[in-house]
C-alpha cells in the first residue's frame, strides 16, 4: 500500500458535493489498479422559508428534513485515468401550509446514479505538487420518482468539472469549477442548470510516519447558482453560499471526515425552504 496519497487526503463535500468532488476524498488512490470506497451521510432540518433573499416564514410547524447517505467508489486504471460512481439513499419529508391546512409530504428510496471519468495530470516541484483535472460526468435516472416529495425527477443530466490543487507539506489548496446541464424529467420536472465553485484551503498540522496517521484542518467555501426550474412539486433555482470547517483524520488506508456547513447567503426563485445548516460525516478506505 502506498502511503503518499494519505498526505494529501481532503474533502468529501455536500450536497451539493455530488456535483463536484470525487472519491476517495478527491485524492486516492494514486496508483494503477487501485480502488476504494467511501460512505458519507448528511442531515439537515429547517423551518425557515425564503423568497428571493428575504425570510418569509419561520413557522415551527412548517419543516423540511432531508437525510442522504451516499455510497461512492473509484477505480484507477492509470494515475491519470480513473472512473467513479456515486449513488445515494434519500429519506426526506416536509410539512407545509396548503389552503389553511398543514400537509405532510414524504419521499424515500435510492437516488440517481452518477458516473464520472477523471482525467488528471500531476506535476512535482520539489516540496510542492500540483495537479489539474477534467471530469465529465453523467447522472442516470435510476432514482425513485414516486410520492409527493420524490427523491428523483427522472431526468438524464450531464456535467463537467475543472479542478486544480496545490499541496505542500503543511498547506493544501483545492479549487473546483463545475457545470451541470439538467435534462427534462417526469411529471413536468425541469430543474435549472447548475454552475458552482468549491474552494477548500487548510493546514496539515500533524503527521506521524510510523502509523501513517495525521490530521487536516480545512475551511470549505461552496458557491452554487441554479437557473430557475421546476422539480416534482417544488420550485427550484437560486444562489447559495456555504462556509464551514472540515476536520479530517487518517490512519493507514482509512479516512474519516467531519464537516459542518453554514448557509451564509441564500437567494431563491419563488418561495422555497432554506437549505439551512448541515452536518456531514464520512469514512473511506482504499486498496
Amino acid at each position: 500500500m502506498k502511503l503518499i496519497f494519505l498526505i494529501f487526503l481532503i474533502l468529501l463535500v455536500f450536497i451539493p458535493n455530488t456535483l463536484a468532488h470525487q472519491p476517495v476524498m478527491d485524492m486516492a488512490p494514486r496508483w494503477e489498479e487501485g480502488y476504494g470506497f467511501q460512505v458519507r451521510s448528511e442531515y439537515s432540518k429547517v423551518h425557515k422559508q425564503i423568497n428571493k433573499d428575504k425570510s418569509v416564514s419561520t413557522d415551527p410547524k412548517q419543516v423540511q428534513k432531508v437525510h442522504r447517505t451516499w455510497l461512492e467508489g473509484v477505480y484507477t486504471f492509470k494515475r491519470w485515468l480513473r472512473t467513479s460512481f456515486k449513488i445515494p439513499y434519500i429519506s426526506k419529508e416536509k410539512t407545509i401550509l396548503e389552503n389553511g391546512v398543514y400537509a405532510k409530504k414524504t419521499g424515500k428510496g435510492l437516488g440517481d446514479l452518477t458516473l464520472g471519468l477523471l482525467l488528471k495530470n500531476y506535476t512535482n516541484l520539489g516540496s510542492k505538487t500540483w495537479n489539474w483535472a477534467i471530469t465529465p460526468s453523467f447522472r442516470l435516472p435510476t432514482g425513485n420518482t414516486s410520492g409527493n416529495f420524490a427523491v428523483s425527477d427522472g431526468s438524464f443530466d450531464m456535467g463537467v468539472s475543472f479542478s486544480t490543487s496545490i499541496e505542500t507539506e503543511y498547506i493544501f489548496q483545492f479549487y473546483d469549477l463545475f457545470f451541470w446541464k439538467n435534462g427534462r424529467g417526469k411529471k413536468g420536472a425541469n430543474e435549472g442548470d447548475v454552475i458552482g465553485l468549491d474552494i477548500n484551503v487548510g493546514i496539515h498540522p500533524y503527521h506521524q510516519n510510523l502509523n501513517n496517521r495525521g490530521v487536516f484542518l480545512l475551511l470549505d467555501m461552496s458557491l452554487r447558482h441554479q437557473n430557475q426550474g421546476q422539480q416534482i412539486g417544488n420550485v427550484t433555482g437560486g444562489t447559495k453560499l456555504f462556509i464551514g470547517p472540515i476536520i479530517m483524520f487518517y490512519q493507514r488506508n482509512w479516512m474519516y471526515r467531519l464537516e459542518y456547513s453554514l448557509a451564509v447567503y441564500e437567494k431563491s426563485y419563488g418561495t422555497q425552504f432554506s437549505r439551512g445548516n448541515k452536518l456531514s460525516l464520512g469514512a473511506g478506505v482504499t486498496f
